[in-house]
């Protein structure tokens, strides 16, 4: 059975609103992973548009630091225009080169 993400999210309380510019977002956590060192956090912000993002944050400092870098890096992505649905964001100290 196939499910609208923002159907469903429309009728419950967001995990936490962020405010950009003039426009409210309402963000909700729908995933979180943990690996080694780090954690994968998944959202979906409900706001003029539907997004959803995928967000690697590292774990070294804890889990409020990499809530902070997260929403740090959701404000980035919506401050910058990019008017993409999905984004995966990443703090570049965790980008790896091969």
């Amino acid at each position: 059975m196939r499910v609208d993400l923002a159907e469903e999210m429309r009728d419950s309380p967001p995990h936490y609103s962020l405010t950009i510019g003039d426009i409210t977002w309402r963000v909700y956590v729908y995933g979180v992973s943990r690996l080694s060192d780090s954690w994968l956090v998944q959202l979906a912000l409900l706001g003029p548009a539907v997004r959803t993002a995928v967000i690697h944050v590292t774990a070294r400092l804890g889990a409020a630091a990499a809530a902070r870098d997260a929403v740090n890096l959701v404000g980035e992505w919506l401050r910058s225009g990019d008017r993409s649905p999905y984004r995966f964001l990443e703090m570049p100290d965790r980008v790896t080169t091969h």
